[in-house]
């Protein structure tokens, strides 16, 4: 009786053994599962513990040759420990693919609708952007037309950032692409004006709060020089600089036009200038600055902070 209890206890131990090792093991495995590495590195690492604590026990046990028979039951109850302890762990791993799955349909959805929004919000500014541009071909005198065309361009300002988030495959918004795509329509809205175009825009990605920021100075910065800096002379040119400067990032629009008193365009007076009200706004956000001096021609500065 003794021959076999001993023998018994032997294999309970050994079995045991491994259940725990087997344990340890798909602890790792599920940190691959559920996404969260230290808390399955301390399980494993702690029934990983309790196998080395058997494995003593059983050299130990051999090494004296004396496997008794009392150390059945407790081993027993240990056995039927590793057991449930497995079991449990083999149930979490469809549990966290479950929760996996649920959740990356929920981020799909997610997409989905705001992907949605954008294409609503696009389409509806394409049709109001439509709509100005047959008002102003109707429109009775130049001065309202020229007005409605600046309308237009500020709606395509907020419709190319529409667009570009609208086809966005995950890394952001270029701000290249955004000034590139703005300063087209500018140029294509002025293409009687034989205007030079220098552009030299790193290759930035910004939020959408502050790419709009950009686009409306770049758009009106561009409108007003367009209007008002040339007089018809050969050498007509705008250039447009862009980029990071540390945690910065940087623009500056310039012009070598006939320039202006930048005290009697702002403000609340009759001759204060709309757009340069708007990028002056624009220019008080949080951490921007901006600076504009029409002395000799027109140069527009704005910086910001970059939080990426």
């Amino acid at each position: 009786m003794n021959i076999d209890a001993s023998g018994l206890v032997q294999i309970v131990l050994i079995v045991s053994i491994l259940l725990q090792l087997a344990s340890a093991v798909y602890a790792l495995l599920l940190i691959r599962q559920s996404g969260f590495l230290r808390p399955w590195l301390l399980v494993s690492a702690s029934i990983l513990l309790m196998a080395v604590r058997r494995i003593i026990s059983f050299c130990q046990m051999s090494a004296a040759k004396d496997f008794p028979a009392s150390a059945l039951e407790p081993e027993l109850v240990a056995l039927v420990i590793s057991i449930l302890m497995l079991i449990g762990l083999l149930f979490l791993g469809p549990a966290f693919r479950m929760i996996r799955i649920q959740r990356e349909v929920e981020v799909k959805k997610k997409d989905f609708l705001i992907r949605e929004s954008h294409h609503n919000v696009k389409n509806n500014l394409q049709m109001l952007k439509g709509l100005i541009s047959l008002q102003g071909i109707s429109a009775p005198s130049p001065e309202i037309q020229e007005t409605l065309k600046e309308l237009e361009l500020r709606i395509g300002s907020f419709l190319l950032l529409h667009e570009q988030v609208y086809a966005d495959t995950g890394d952001g918004v270029s701000l290249r692409a955004y000034i590139h795509a703005l300063v087209s329509a500018v140029v294509g809205a002025y293409s009687h004006m034989k205007v030079g175009m220098v552009l030299d825009i790193e290759d930035l990605y910004l939020p959408g709060r502050d790419l709009i920021s950009c686009g409306v100075i770049v758009n009106e910065a561009l409108t007003n020089s367009y209007k008002y800096a040339f007089s018809g002379s050969d050498d007509q040119q705008i250039s447009i600089t862009a980029g990071r400067e540390g945690e910065r990032g940087f623009l500056v629009i310039k012009d070598n036009g006939r320039g202006f008193s930048v005290k009697e365009k702002t403000g609340a007076g009759p001759g204060a200038s709309f757009g340069l009200t708007l990028m002056q706004a624009l220019g008080k956000n949080a951490g921007w600055n901006l600076e504009i001096d029409g002395s000799n021609g027109t140069i527009v500065k704005v910086s910001f902070p970059i939080t990426a």
